[in-house]
């Protein structure tokens, strides 16, 4: 399964370049930190939560919680 981020589901979203590459990895996933900031971008926008709680369905879009553990890793992989 392809791992989105948030520049990528906020190009398909708003129909930018690359939302047809988007559409070709479905279904997909993301982290619930990138969700965050996709879900804070369309809002602002006015992008009502209906709609986007439809294109999770459209997608097929699996939302992968970040953990304590996750971040640790990532850390430890930056200092060594």
């Amino acid at each position: 399964m392809v791992v989105l981020d948030a520049s990528a589901l906020l190009a398909w979203f708003g129909g930018e370049p690359g939302a047809d590459q988007v559409e070709q990895h479905t279904p997909c996933c993301c982290s619930t930190a990138n969700w965050a900031e996709v879900v804070q971008k369309l809002t602002a926008r006015g992008v009502g939560l209906g709609d986007i709680r439809s294109a999770v369905s459209l997608l097929g879009l699996v939302l992968e919680p970040v953990t304590a553990e996750d971040v640790g890793e990532r850390i430890q992989a930056l200092v060594a």
